[in-house]
C-alpha cells in the first residue's frame, strides 16, 4: 500500500513557493532584458544600413592603373637596390562583381632573382551593407586555404611605423605568405572589428566610408622564413607610393 506524502512544515513550502515566485521573476526579467536588447541591436542596425547609404562617394586621388609598374626596393647592403617589374592579372567578371570595388590593382611583381610578389588593392568609393572590404582571414578559407600562423609585422616606412597583419597559409602543398592592411584615410586599421566601428564613426562624423583594402602575398616553400625580409622590403616600399593614391 503505497502512503502519502509526509506533509511539510509550513515553513518550509512557504519558502519553496517563493523561491519558485523568484525564479519565475527572474526568467521574466531575463526575457524583458533580451528582448529589448534586440530590438535596439534591429533599430542599430537599420539605423546604421540607413546612415551609410546616404553617404556620399569619394573619389579616388589617382587610378589604381597608374600605380608605378617598376619599384625600386631596397635589398641587403651587399646588393644595392633592386627593380621589380609588374606585370597585371586579370580578375573575370564574377569575382570582380563579388569584390564590387570601385577600382583596383591586382598584379604580380618579378624580382632580379625571378622571385614573385603578388600586390592587390580593393578600393571602395563607398561603403553600404553588402558592398564592404571583404576580410582576407574570411576569403581565404572559402578558397580553400587554410591559416597556419596569424599575427603582426611592423613596416618601417618613410611615413613611420606601420603595423600590418601577416598570415601563412596553406593549401595542399602550396604555401604563402601574406601581408594585409586596411586603409581609411589615412589611418590603418589591422582588426576587422576596429573596421567596422570606424566605418559607422566616420560614416556619421565625417560622411565618408570609403576605404581600401590592401594585400601583398607570396609563394614561400614548406622550410621557408615566414617572416621573409623581401616582402617586409616590398611592403615598405609600396606603402608611401599608396598614399597619393587613396583619399
Amino acid at each position: 500500500m503505497k502512503l502519502p506524502p509526509e506533509p511539510q512544515p509550513e515553513g518550509k513550502e512557504t519558502a519553496r513557493k517563493a523561491h519558485a515566485a523568484a525564479d519565475v521573476e527572474r526568467s521574466r526579467r531575463r526575457g524583458g532584458a533580451s528582448w529589448i536588447v534586440t530590438v535596439l541591436l534591429l533599430a542599430a542596425t537599420a539605423w546604421l544600413g540607413h546612415t551609410l547609404a546616404e553617404v556620399e562617394p569619394v573619389p579616388i586621388r589617382r587610378p589604381l592603373a597608374s600605380f608605378p609598374m617598376v619599384l625600386t626596393i631596397p635589398a641587403p647592403a651587399e646588393r644595392g637596390n633592386q627593380r621589380w617589374r609588374g606585370f597585371d592579372l586579370p580578375l573575370d567578371q564574377e569575382v570582380l562583381l563579388k569584390l564590387g570595388v570601385d577600382d583596383k590593382i591586382y598584379r604580380i611583381y618579378r624580382g632580379p632573382d625571378n622571385e614573385s610578389i603578388f600586390l592587390y588593392v580593393g578600393f571602395f568609393a563607398s561603403q553600404q551593407q553588402g558592398e564592404q572590404i571583404h576580410s582576407p582571414k574570411h576569403c581565404y578559407p572559402g578558397a580553400g586555404w587554410v591559416t597556419e600562423q596569424e599575427g603582426k609585422v611592423t613596416l618601417q616606412t618613410s611615413a613611420g611605423p606601420v603595423v600590418v597583419n601577416r598570415l601563412t597559409i596553406g593549401k595542399g602543398l602550396e604555401r604563402q605568405l601574406v601581408l594585409y592592411w586596411y586603409d581609411t584615410h589615412g589611418r590603418v586599421i589591422t582588426n576587422e572589428y576596429a573596421g567596422k566601428f570606424f566605418l559607422a564613426w566616420d560614416a556619421v562624423t565625417r560622411n565618408r566610408t570609403d576605404g581600401a583594402l590592401v594585400r601583398i602575398s607570396t609563394p614561400i616553400g614548406k622550410g621557408d622564413d615566414p617572416t621573409n625580409e623581401t616582402i617586409i622590403r616590398f611592403a615598405e616600399a609600396v606603402f608611401p607610393i599608396l598614399r597619393d593614391f587613396l583619399p
